[in-house]
């Protein structure tokens, strides 16, 4: 059965200062998100820039008041946020009195090494605790550090992310040691629908006259993902041809392409839908998304809104 995590767009709160309140979560959760197998605490993020350890602790004791409010209001998949940053005993006590998953985030601020690091701390810490393994969320991070450290599900925007600049991220997922999930390109296209340029994970983008240079494994990628975004794109937008200059295409191939990785790794991806209307429900069931990622901090409480809910409801229940 497909599963559905909500996000309560604390980091849109910290990032572009949207008007949220955990009293609001807490409703919308009640009315609408109650069937959701997993809601991701109303956390409270530190301002970005130089921030005290004592803001850090500020923060972490009022996102704990919120969890403890969502968790009397009855709602059950909650997921307490433990930050870094933060002292480890907030960690300690969620692993005392959390029977479910604990999410994980790192700021961006930080750099990507540094990062990797906190995570190794936090899976040593485990280890020296004794008892089993937690289950973890890697909360939007979709990196090596995703393949090196047992995690139990993580998430990721990227399509969205990528789409929005006019590219298409390309995902494999290999078996082996060292390795799993990577993006193995970005493809950009020009005007007249031809790839001009090749990187992704890292790489530095190389410029391509036709596709037919692109390396053998990011053609194979590119033709599979196509072949099966140009159906959906039709049935879903019938007045529209799926060509590569246009963007809701080019998204519904990077999509499915991070669809078709996710359902061969060994950790939960759930996938990041941000807004649910109509249009976002079908790709979703069309797509055959596993793992999708929604944000309260998109809600809003108009039909159309209402109706890509059901809509997105009714095809997890089914």
């Amino acid at each position: 059965m497909p599963e559905l995590m909500i996000d309560s767009g604390a980091f849109s709160i910290m990032t572009r200062g949207a008007k949220l309140d955990v009293e609001s979560y807490g409703r919308f959760l009640v009315d609408y998100g109650y069937w959701a197998q997993y809601k991701i605490n109303f956390d409270v993020i530190p301002p970005v820039g130089e921030v005290t350890p004592e803001q850090c602790i500020e923060c972490a004791e009022a996102g704990w008041k919120n969890y403890l409010y969502l968790k009397g209001l009855g709602v059950q998949g909650l997921m307490p946020v433990y930050h870094l940053g933060e002292p480890l005993y907030f960690f300690d006590r969620m692993l005392d009195t959390v029977e479910g998953v604990i999410a994980v985030s790192a700021s961006s601020s930080w750099v990507s090494s540094m990062q990797q690091r906190w995570y190794e701390e936090i899976f040593t810490h485990i280890a020296r605790r004794g008892g089993p393994l937690p289950k973890l969320h890697l909360l939007g991070e979709l990196n090596a550090a995703i393949n090196r450290l047992p995690w139990y599900s993580v998430d990721a925007a990227s399509p969205f992310l990528q789409a929005a600049y006019g590219g298409v991220a390309l995902f494999v997922y290999e078996e082996g040691e060292g390795k799993g999930l990577r993006q193995i390109a970005l493809l950009h296209f020009n005007k007249r629908g031809q790839a001009r340029s090749r990187g992704g994970g890292g790489k530095p983008a190389a410029s391509y006259t036709s596709m037919e240079e692109y390396p053998p494994l990011v053609q194979e990628t590119f033709n599979r993902a196509y072949e099966k975004a140009e159906p959906l794109f039709r049935k879903l937008y019938p007045r529209k041809e799926p060509t590569m200059d246009v963007g809701r295409f080019k998204w519904l191939i990077s999509l499915i392409s991070l669809v078709e990785t996710q359902k061969r790794m060994k950790i939960k991806l759930f996938v990041g839908l941000g807004s649910i209307n109509p249009e976002r429900a079908a790709i979703a069931a069309g797509t055959e998304l596993q793992h999708s990622l929604v944000t309260f901090a998109t809600w809003s409480d108009t039909e159309g809104t209402q109706r890509g809910w059901r809509q997105l409801r009714r095809w997890v229940e089914s």
